[in-house]
């Protein structure tokens, strides 16, 4: 059973902790804080990421404004902690260790989330706050699924972990892996994203979150976090090993307009413009599909989708899904090909106004859009190349016939989104 570790015992043993409570009314609110959860007890430590990631944040942490917060989260092969910066009387900012966890913390558990979240909530009060999620992810798969093998290094930091058997974890969830054991395993627990949603339920809405993980930007999970959200920000695809450019990132976390356009936009340039390389001595690169999509607009996506699916989608006969844009890049039973979504409308609603009608809520629902010409996949160990002239930037399932798909089409049941876009009408 996790514990907390008394935080009056982190105190002592701290010297740069304080001992928080929640503040009385009085006390200034922040104009924003931003919360970086980084669920790194995995594989993603073998290479470092995550440590490579705070270093940036250290870096630009001069970006931060004086009356806002950024707040780190990161459960590796230490002990889990919560620390942040703060400025002295020169402006000099120095890391503070705010909490602790005992060891068997489990941060890919919705309830340590939650956990989190209030701490910072108390012990920051803001206007406005902002949720960074860094680890693995397979977007909407519920408990059972594949390993994971995403936002891997190379060279010498390749994945050397064992790929396990599908269902040989039966704890499997769609964001984060922690293996329990400080290794770099990925057998592991994951959290579901309607846990996610709900554990985030009862705090004020974010204004963004902001996924830093693969295959994330899905209509599922977008749709699953519309009300604990304004922005959900992050790629369909698989991200680049060293993920976000956070020396770039950070400063637009904390824009008081246009930030969620600011964060797709500097994560997109500094893979665009820079050109970081596979490996040292590597002449490929790694690219990003980015995407940002806004909640308030979801629901008019909803019926728009539910419109198209009960007068052009069929049971009987597969869609077409032929040469179609997929963030994953072949064939599985576990998972599925993340199409991309606005391709997919294209090639199969035959009726150019309810197309046209169709494409209006969805370009109002994912105004922002970036991506390189390729991006790595892991799974290939290859380039996978971007169809500019179709390119959505966000992800969804499409349930077809044949018995590789069965797994994957009773999964996708058990969304919100299968009803919600009327999937069940026409006999999925």
């Amino acid at each position: 059973m996790r514990r907390l570790i008394p935080l009056l015992w982190i105190c002592l043993i701290f010297a740069s902790c304080e001992c928080y409570h929640k503040p009385g009314p009085d006390k200034p609110k922040l104009k924003r804080t931003v919360l970086v959860y980084i669920a790194a007890e995995n594989s993603l430590a073998y290479g470092n990421f995550h440590e490579q990631d705070q270093k940036e944040m250290a870096t630009a942490i001069g970006d931060v404004p004086s009356d806002c917060r950024l707040v780190v989260f990161v459960d590796d092969t230490e002990l889990p902690r919560i620390y942040t910066w703060e400025a002295d009387k020169s402006g000099v900012k120095t890391k503070n260790i705010v909490y602790t966890y005992a060891e068997d913390c489990n941060s890919a558990s919705s309830s340590t989330l939650k956990e989190v979240v209030k701490i910072v909530e108390d012990a920051y009060p803001s206007e406005s706050y902002g949720l960074v999620l860094w680890s693995h992810g397979r977007a909407w798969l519920p408990a059972a699924g594949a390993p994971s093998r995403n936002r891997m290094s190379f060279g010498e930091n390749a994945d050397s972990v064992s790929l396990t058997p599908v269902n040989a974890d039966p704890l499997r969830r769609s964001f984060g892996v922690d293996n329990g054991s400080n290794s770099y395993s990925n057998t592991g627990t994951r959290m579901e994203i309607a846990d996610l949603a709900s554990a985030l339920a009862e705090f004020p809405k974010f204004d963004f979150i902001f996924f830093d993980a693969c295959f994330m930007q899905s209509v599922e999970v977008a749709w699953e976090l519309r009300n604990v959200t304004r922005w959900v920000i992050g790629s369909p695809a698989e991200i680049p090993g060293p993920g976000a450019p956070y020396e770039k990132v950070l400063a637009p976390m904390f824009y008081t307009q246009d930030y969620a356009r600011g964060i797709v936009e500097a994560y997109y340039k500094g893979y665009a413009e820079e050109r970081v390389p596979l490996t040292p001595t590597s002449d490929a690169y790694y690219g990003v599909v980015l995407s940002a999509i806004d909640c308030s607009k979801l629901e008019a996506l909803r019926k728009a989708t539910y419109d198209v699916i009960v007068s052009h989608m069929s049971s009987s006969i597969d869609d077409n899904v032929s040469g179609l844009q997929h963030y994953f890049p072949y064939t599985a039973s576990d998972m599925p090909y993340y199409f991309d979504m606005l391709g997919y409308m294209r090639k199969n609603v035959s009726k150019s106004g309810d197309l046209e009608a169709w494409e209006s809520a969805f370009h109002d629902a994912v105004p922002i859009r970036e991506t390189t010409e390729s991006w790595y996949s892991a799974y290939s160990s290859g380039l996978c190349y971007v169809d500019f002239a179709n390119y959505g930037g966000v992800s969804c399932y499409v349930p077809l016939n044949g018995k590789v798909f069965t797994q994957l089409n009773d999964w996708f049941h058990r969304t919100s989104w299968y009803t919600a876009a009327g999937w069940d009408k026409v006999g999925w």
